[in-house]
Protein backbone atom coordinates (compact mmCIF):
# COMPACT_ATOMS: atom_id res chain seq x y z
CA UNK A 1 0.00 0.00 0.00
CA UNK A 2 1.10 3.34 -0.62
CA UNK A 3 2.30 6.08 1.84
CA UNK A 4 -0.66 8.24 3.39
CA UNK A 5 -0.21 11.94 2.13
CA UNK A 6 -1.24 12.77 5.89
CA UNK A 7 -4.67 12.45 5.78
CA UNK A 8 -6.50 14.49 7.97
CA UNK A 9 -9.48 11.52 7.70
CA UNK A 10 -12.13 10.25 5.83
CA UNK A 11 -15.42 11.18 5.57
CA UNK A 12 -17.22 7.56 4.68
CA UNK A 13 -19.77 7.07 7.61
CA UNK A 14 -18.34 3.76 7.12
CA UNK A 15 -20.84 0.40 8.93
CA UNK A 16 -17.40 -0.28 10.36
CA UNK A 17 -17.87 2.44 12.91
CA UNK A 18 -19.97 5.32 14.28
CA UNK A 19 -20.55 7.76 11.36
CA UNK A 20 -18.80 11.06 11.27
CA UNK A 21 -15.77 13.05 10.70
CA UNK A 22 -12.28 14.94 12.46
CA UNK A 23 -8.55 14.35 13.03
CA UNK A 24 -5.58 12.68 11.62
CA UNK A 25 -3.51 9.50 10.97
CA UNK A 26 -1.00 8.64 8.38
CA UNK A 27 0.71 5.12 7.60
CA UNK A 28 4.39 4.33 8.66
CA UNK A 29 5.33 2.34 5.60
CA UNK A 30 5.54 2.36 2.27
CA UNK A 31 5.29 -0.32 -0.66
CA UNK A 32 3.00 -2.75 1.89
CA UNK A 33 1.19 -5.43 0.17
CA UNK A 34 -2.52 -6.10 0.76
CA UNK A 35 -3.41 -9.22 2.76
CA UNK A 36 -3.70 -11.29 -0.60
CA UNK A 37 0.12 -10.65 -0.92
CA UNK A 38 -0.88 -8.58 -4.02
CA UNK A 39 0.26 -4.75 -4.73
CA UNK A 40 -3.03 -2.59 -4.40
CA UNK A 41 -0.85 0.15 -6.07
CA UNK A 42 -0.40 -2.34 -9.24
CA UNK A 43 -0.63 -0.61 -12.62
CA UNK A 44 -3.42 -2.25 -14.94
CA UNK A 45 -3.16 -2.23 -18.55
CA UNK A 46 -3.30 1.22 -19.82
CA UNK A 47 -7.31 1.16 -21.14
CA UNK A 48 -8.41 -0.29 -17.64
CA UNK A 49 -12.00 0.44 -16.81
CA UNK A 50 -13.97 0.02 -13.30
CA UNK A 51 -16.55 -2.50 -14.92
CA UNK A 52 -19.89 -2.26 -13.20
CA UNK A 53 -21.74 -4.73 -11.20
CA UNK A 54 -21.86 -5.68 -7.84
CA UNK A 55 -18.41 -6.92 -5.98
CA UNK A 56 -17.95 -8.89 -2.74
CA UNK A 57 -14.80 -9.66 -0.78
CA UNK A 58 -14.72 -13.62 1.07
CA UNK A 59 -16.23 -13.67 4.36
CA UNK A 60 -13.83 -12.23 6.54
CA UNK A 61 -12.75 -12.22 10.41
CA UNK A 62 -11.95 -9.18 12.90
CA UNK A 63 -8.43 -10.67 12.38
CA UNK A 64 -8.09 -10.49 8.75
CA UNK A 65 -9.11 -6.73 9.15
CA UNK A 66 -6.68 -5.80 12.05
CA UNK A 67 -3.79 -7.30 9.65
CA UNK A 68 -4.69 -4.99 6.82
CA UNK A 69 -4.61 -2.07 9.10
CA UNK A 70 -1.18 -2.87 10.48
CA UNK A 71 0.28 -3.75 7.19
CA UNK A 72 -0.72 0.09 6.94
CA UNK A 73 1.36 0.72 9.58
CA UNK A 74 -1.67 1.59 12.01
CA UNK A 75 -1.27 0.82 15.83
CA UNK A 76 -2.71 -3.30 16.44
CA UNK A 77 -4.55 -2.77 19.71
CA UNK A 78 -6.48 0.29 18.20
CA UNK A 79 -7.34 -2.13 14.88
CA UNK A 80 -8.09 -5.07 17.48
CA UNK A 81 -10.24 -2.40 19.13
CA UNK A 82 -11.91 -1.13 16.22
CA UNK A 83 -12.63 -4.46 14.92
CA UNK A 84 -13.58 -6.39 18.18
CA UNK A 85 -17.53 -6.14 17.62
CA UNK A 86 -16.97 -8.53 14.54
CA UNK A 87 -17.35 -11.83 16.45
CA UNK A 88 -18.48 -14.19 13.59
CA UNK A 89 -17.93 -12.96 9.60
CA UNK A 90 -17.70 -9.63 7.17
CA UNK A 91 -18.08 -9.81 3.53
CA UNK A 92 -17.60 -6.15 2.23
CA UNK A 93 -19.42 -5.18 -1.14
CA UNK A 94 -18.74 -2.51 -3.23
CA UNK A 95 -21.86 -1.68 -6.27
CA UNK A 96 -20.62 0.24 -9.14
CA UNK A 97 -22.79 1.68 -11.26
CA UNK A 98 -22.54 4.60 -13.92
CA UNK A 99 -20.98 7.27 -11.90
CA UNK A 100 -21.94 6.10 -8.22
CA UNK A 101 -20.06 3.46 -6.03
CA UNK A 102 -21.52 2.11 -2.94
CA UNK A 103 -19.87 0.20 -0.25
CA UNK A 104 -21.62 -1.98 2.14
CA UNK A 105 -21.43 -4.52 4.76
CA UNK A 106 -22.95 -7.93 5.33
CA UNK A 107 -22.62 -9.16 8.69
CA UNK A 108 -23.03 -12.84 8.93
CA UNK A 109 -24.65 -13.16 5.92
CA UNK A 110 -27.23 -10.68 7.27
CA UNK A 111 -28.62 -8.35 4.41
CA UNK A 112 -26.71 -5.05 3.09
CA UNK A 113 -25.77 -2.35 5.31
CA UNK A 114 -25.11 0.86 3.10
CA UNK A 115 -21.31 2.81 4.81
CA UNK A 116 -20.38 4.99 2.18
CA UNK A 117 -22.20 6.37 -1.32
CA UNK A 118 -20.25 8.67 -3.37
CA UNK A 119 -20.04 9.94 -7.25
CA UNK A 120 -16.78 8.64 -8.26
CA UNK A 121 -14.61 9.66 -11.72
CA UNK A 122 -11.81 7.54 -13.59
CA UNK A 123 -8.65 10.04 -13.39
CA UNK A 124 -6.39 7.78 -14.63
CA UNK A 125 -5.46 4.33 -16.07
CA UNK A 126 -5.83 2.50 -12.28
CA UNK A 127 -7.03 5.38 -10.36
CA UNK A 128 -10.61 7.00 -9.27
CA UNK A 129 -12.04 9.98 -6.89
CA UNK A 130 -14.97 9.49 -5.12
CA UNK A 131 -16.66 12.41 -3.88
CA UNK A 132 -19.64 12.61 -1.29
CA UNK A 133 -20.36 15.34 0.54
CA UNK A 134 -17.43 14.98 3.22
CA UNK A 135 -14.61 15.63 0.53
CA UNK A 136 -12.77 13.52 -2.24
CA UNK A 137 -11.21 10.18 -1.61
CA UNK A 138 -8.36 8.79 -4.14
CA UNK A 139 -8.01 5.33 -4.27
CA UNK A 140 -5.38 3.90 -6.75
CA UNK A 141 -7.08 0.34 -8.32
CA UNK A 142 -5.66 -3.07 -9.73
CA UNK A 143 -8.26 -5.59 -11.94
CA UNK A 144 -7.04 -9.07 -12.38
CA UNK A 145 -9.94 -10.55 -14.56
CA UNK A 146 -12.45 -10.73 -11.81
CA UNK A 147 -10.48 -9.22 -8.88
CA UNK A 148 -10.84 -6.16 -7.71
CA UNK A 149 -7.51 -4.72 -5.53
CA UNK A 150 -8.17 -0.96 -3.78
CA UNK A 151 -5.65 1.41 -2.39
CA UNK A 152 -7.04 4.38 -0.60
CA UNK A 153 -4.36 6.91 -1.27
CA UNK A 154 -5.69 10.33 -0.71
CA UNK A 155 -8.03 12.27 0.95
CA UNK A 156 -9.43 15.91 0.46
CA UNK A 157 -11.54 16.95 3.33
CA UNK A 158 -15.10 18.61 2.83
CA UNK A 159 -17.28 20.17 5.22
CA UNK A 160 -17.33 17.37 8.02
CA UNK A 161 -15.85 16.72 11.35
CA UNK A 162 -13.77 13.42 10.81
CA UNK A 163 -13.17 11.34 13.78
CA UNK A 164 -9.49 10.36 14.30
CA UNK A 165 -10.36 7.21 13.17
CA UNK A 166 -11.95 6.87 10.45
CA UNK A 167 -9.14 6.62 8.09
CA UNK A 168 -8.27 3.05 10.01
CA UNK A 169 -11.83 2.00 9.10
CA UNK A 170 -11.32 2.75 5.61
CA UNK A 171 -8.40 0.91 5.16
CA UNK A 172 -10.00 -2.17 6.98
CA UNK A 173 -12.79 -1.75 4.77
CA UNK A 174 -10.85 -1.04 0.93
CA UNK A 175 -7.99 -3.28 1.64
CA UNK A 176 -8.24 -6.41 3.80
CA UNK A 177 -9.17 -8.50 0.92
CA UNK A 178 -9.62 -8.22 -3.08
CA UNK A 179 -13.20 -7.34 -4.31
CA UNK A 180 -14.76 -10.17 -6.88
CA UNK A 181 -17.33 -8.97 -9.45
CA UNK A 182 -20.19 -11.47 -8.70
CA UNK A 183 -21.65 -13.61 -11.76
CA UNK A 184 -19.22 -12.03 -14.10
CA UNK A 185 -19.98 -13.97 -17.51
CA UNK A 186 -16.78 -13.27 -19.10
CA UNK A 187 -13.09 -12.37 -17.52
CA UNK A 188 -12.53 -8.76 -16.84
CA UNK A 189 -16.46 -8.52 -15.99
CA UNK A 190 -18.44 -9.05 -19.04
CA UNK A 191 -21.01 -6.70 -20.15
CA UNK A 192 -21.22 -3.73 -17.67
CA UNK A 193 -23.40 -4.84 -14.59
CA UNK A 194 -23.67 -8.48 -15.77
CA UNK A 195 -25.21 -10.57 -12.88
CA UNK A 196 -25.50 -7.61 -10.14
CA UNK A 197 -28.16 -7.37 -7.74
CA UNK A 198 -28.56 -3.40 -7.70
CA UNK A 199 -30.43 -2.34 -10.93
CA UNK A 200 -30.68 1.16 -11.77
CA UNK A 201 -33.59 2.53 -13.66
CA UNK A 202 -32.64 5.96 -15.06
CA UNK A 203 -35.45 5.91 -17.56
CA UNK A 204 -38.39 6.62 -14.51
CA UNK A 205 -39.49 9.76 -13.90
CA UNK A 206 -38.19 9.33 -10.58
CA UNK A 207 -34.96 7.39 -11.68
CA UNK A 208 -34.15 5.12 -8.51
CA UNK A 209 -31.66 2.33 -7.59
CA UNK A 210 -32.55 -0.91 -6.25
CA UNK A 211 -31.00 -3.80 -4.64
CA UNK A 212 -33.45 -7.00 -6.18
CA UNK A 213 -33.90 -9.68 -3.75
CA UNK A 214 -32.21 -13.14 -5.36
CA UNK A 215 -35.66 -14.39 -5.98
CA UNK A 216 -35.68 -11.68 -8.60
CA UNK A 217 -34.55 -12.43 -11.70
CA UNK A 218 -33.00 -8.97 -12.84
CA UNK A 219 -32.91 -10.53 -16.57
CA UNK A 220 -36.55 -9.95 -16.32
CA UNK A 221 -36.53 -5.88 -16.41
CA UNK A 222 -38.46 -4.17 -18.28
CA UNK A 223 -38.66 -0.20 -17.71
CA UNK A 224 -40.46 2.93 -19.01
CA UNK A 225 -40.86 5.88 -17.83
CA UNK A 226 -44.06 5.48 -15.37
CA UNK A 227 -43.17 2.04 -15.03
CA UNK A 228 -40.37 -0.72 -14.08
CA UNK A 229 -40.88 -4.40 -12.95
CA UNK A 230 -39.20 -7.22 -12.51
CA UNK A 231 -40.69 -10.65 -11.43
CA UNK A 232 -38.87 -14.42 -10.38
CA UNK A 233 -37.99 -16.81 -12.69
CA UNK A 234 -41.08 -18.93 -12.36
CA UNK A 235 -43.43 -15.92 -12.93
CA UNK A 236 -44.72 -16.37 -9.74
CA UNK A 237 -43.56 -13.46 -7.76
CA UNK A 238 -42.79 -10.00 -8.90
CA UNK A 239 -41.79 -6.71 -8.28
CA UNK A 240 -42.89 -3.31 -9.28
CA UNK A 241 -42.62 -0.11 -9.72
CA UNK A 242 -45.25 2.44 -10.83
CA UNK A 243 -45.75 6.42 -10.79
CA UNK A 244 -49.59 6.39 -12.06
CA UNK A 245 -50.69 8.99 -15.16
CA UNK A 246 -54.12 8.37 -14.75
CA UNK A 247 -56.33 6.16 -12.63
CA UNK A 248 -59.62 5.08 -12.29
CA UNK A 249 -61.88 5.91 -9.40
CA UNK A 250 -64.19 3.43 -8.07
CA UNK A 251 -67.62 3.31 -10.24
CA UNK A 252 -65.73 5.27 -13.22
CA UNK A 253 -65.48 4.25 -16.55
CA UNK A 254 -63.39 7.33 -17.51
CA UNK A 255 -59.73 7.81 -16.18
CA UNK A 256 -58.74 10.55 -14.34
CA UNK A 257 -55.76 12.30 -12.55
CA UNK A 258 -54.48 10.79 -9.55
CA UNK A 259 -55.76 12.66 -7.07
CA UNK A 260 -53.06 14.74 -5.11
CA UNK A 261 -53.12 13.10 -1.94
CA UNK A 262 -51.81 9.62 -3.04
CA UNK A 263 -51.45 7.74 -0.25
CA UNK A 264 -55.14 8.98 1.29
CA UNK A 265 -56.48 7.67 -1.56
CA UNK A 266 -54.75 4.35 -1.79
CA UNK A 267 -55.85 3.59 1.41
CA UNK A 268 -59.56 5.17 0.88
CA UNK A 269 -59.94 2.03 -1.72
CA UNK A 270 -60.69 0.35 1.47
CA UNK A 271 -64.65 1.60 1.48
CA UNK A 272 -64.53 0.44 -2.06
CA UNK A 273 -63.80 -3.16 -1.39
CA UNK A 274 -59.79 -3.55 -1.24
CA UNK A 275 -58.47 -4.88 1.95
CA UNK A 276 -55.60 -2.99 3.34
CA UNK A 277 -54.04 -5.18 6.49
CA UNK A 278 -50.70 -4.19 8.43
CA UNK A 279 -49.89 -0.56 7.97
CA UNK A 280 -46.84 0.75 9.03
CA UNK A 281 -45.66 4.22 8.75
CA UNK A 282 -42.48 4.04 7.11
CA UNK A 283 -39.50 6.32 5.10
CA UNK A 284 -38.37 5.37 2.12
CA UNK A 285 -34.75 7.32 0.91
CA UNK A 286 -36.00 9.96 3.45
CA UNK A 287 -39.12 10.01 2.19
CA UNK A 288 -42.50 9.57 4.14
CA UNK A 289 -44.46 6.21 3.44
CA UNK A 290 -46.92 3.94 4.30
CA UNK A 291 -46.49 0.59 3.88
CA UNK A 292 -49.55 -2.11 4.12
CA UNK A 293 -51.00 -5.27 2.10
CA UNK A 294 -53.75 -4.83 -0.44
CA UNK A 295 -56.10 -7.22 -1.39
CA UNK A 296 -59.37 -7.28 -2.88
CA UNK A 297 -62.16 -8.29 -0.44
CA UNK A 298 -64.74 -11.83 -1.83
CA UNK A 299 -67.76 -10.57 -3.82
CA UNK A 300 -66.06 -7.11 -4.51
CA UNK A 301 -67.24 -4.68 -7.38
CA UNK A 302 -63.95 -4.83 -9.34
CA UNK A 303 -61.40 -2.11 -8.98
CA UNK A 304 -59.20 -2.89 -11.82
CA UNK A 305 -57.48 0.69 -12.58
CA UNK A 306 -57.82 2.10 -9.62
CA UNK A 307 -54.26 2.02 -8.49
CA UNK A 308 -52.74 3.55 -11.54
CA UNK A 309 -52.23 3.35 -15.25
CA UNK A 310 -48.92 3.40 -16.54
CA UNK A 311 -49.62 5.51 -19.70
CA UNK A 312 -51.74 6.97 -20.89
CA UNK A 313 -55.58 6.15 -22.65
CA UNK A 314 -55.21 2.34 -21.19
CA UNK A 315 -58.48 0.54 -20.85
CA UNK A 316 -58.79 -0.22 -16.73
CA UNK A 317 -58.19 -3.72 -17.64
CA UNK A 318 -54.48 -3.16 -18.80
CA UNK A 319 -53.68 -0.79 -15.75
CA UNK A 320 -53.62 -1.74 -12.03
CA UNK A 321 -55.65 -2.15 -9.28
CA UNK A 322 -56.60 -4.49 -6.44
CA UNK A 323 -57.62 -8.40 -7.32
CA UNK A 324 -58.83 -11.16 -5.62
CA UNK A 325 -56.27 -13.72 -6.68
CA UNK A 326 -53.40 -11.57 -5.91
CA UNK A 327 -52.01 -10.25 -2.84
CA UNK A 328 -49.71 -6.64 -3.10
CA UNK A 329 -47.24 -5.72 -0.25
CA UNK A 330 -46.86 -2.15 -1.23
CA UNK A 331 -45.28 0.92 0.03
CA UNK A 332 -46.65 4.18 -0.95
CA UNK A 333 -44.92 7.49 -0.98
CA UNK A 334 -44.66 11.42 -2.80
CA UNK A 335 -40.98 11.79 -4.67
CA UNK A 336 -41.24 15.06 -5.99
CA UNK A 337 -44.70 15.85 -6.22
CA UNK A 338 -45.42 12.82 -8.19
CA UNK A 339 -47.05 9.54 -6.45
CA UNK A 340 -45.19 6.17 -5.98
CA UNK A 341 -45.81 3.40 -5.69
CA UNK A 342 -43.73 0.04 -4.82
CA UNK A 343 -45.21 -3.40 -4.34
CA UNK A 344 -44.16 -7.15 -4.52
CA UNK A 345 -47.03 -9.37 -6.19
CA UNK A 346 -47.93 -12.70 -4.74
CA UNK A 347 -50.91 -14.91 -5.83
CA UNK A 348 -53.53 -15.39 -2.89
CA UNK A 349 -52.64 -18.65 -2.35
CA UNK A 350 -49.31 -18.58 -1.84
CA UNK A 351 -49.19 -15.44 0.32
CA UNK A 352 -49.46 -17.13 3.77
CA UNK A 353 -46.87 -18.46 3.29
CA UNK A 354 -44.72 -15.73 2.07
CA UNK A 355 -42.12 -13.82 4.66
CA UNK A 356 -41.93 -9.73 3.16
CA UNK A 357 -38.72 -9.38 5.06
CA UNK A 358 -36.79 -9.56 1.47
CA UNK A 359 -39.34 -6.71 0.47
CA UNK A 360 -38.28 -4.49 3.18
CA UNK A 361 -34.65 -5.09 2.30
CA UNK A 362 -35.19 -3.94 -1.23
CA UNK A 363 -37.65 -0.81 -0.07
CA UNK A 364 -34.93 -0.02 2.18
CA UNK A 365 -32.35 -0.32 -0.57
CA UNK A 366 -34.21 1.95 -2.89
CA UNK A 367 -32.22 5.50 -3.31
CA UNK A 368 -33.80 8.35 -6.18
CA UNK A 369 -31.06 9.92 -8.02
Amino acid sequence: MAMRHGLPGLCLALVLVTPGCGGGGSDQTDGATTPSGTPASASPASDAVLPEGTYRTDPLRAQDLVDAATAAGYPAAKAEQMAGHYTGTVVFELVVTAGTLVQDEIVDDGSPQEGFRAAYELTGANTFVATDQCGETTFDFALDDTLLTLDLVDFVAGGCDIPDDDIIAGTMVFESAPFALQDAETPGGGSPGAGSSVQVVDTFVAPFEIRLADWLDPGSAETAEHFATWQSADEQRALRVLSPVSVYRPGSRTESSPPADFTTYVLSLAGSGATMTDRVDTEVDGHPAVEVTVGLSPGAESLEGALGCPEPGLDAGECFGPQDELVLRMVVLDVAGRPVMIWERDYADQAGSLDHTSFDDMVASLHFR
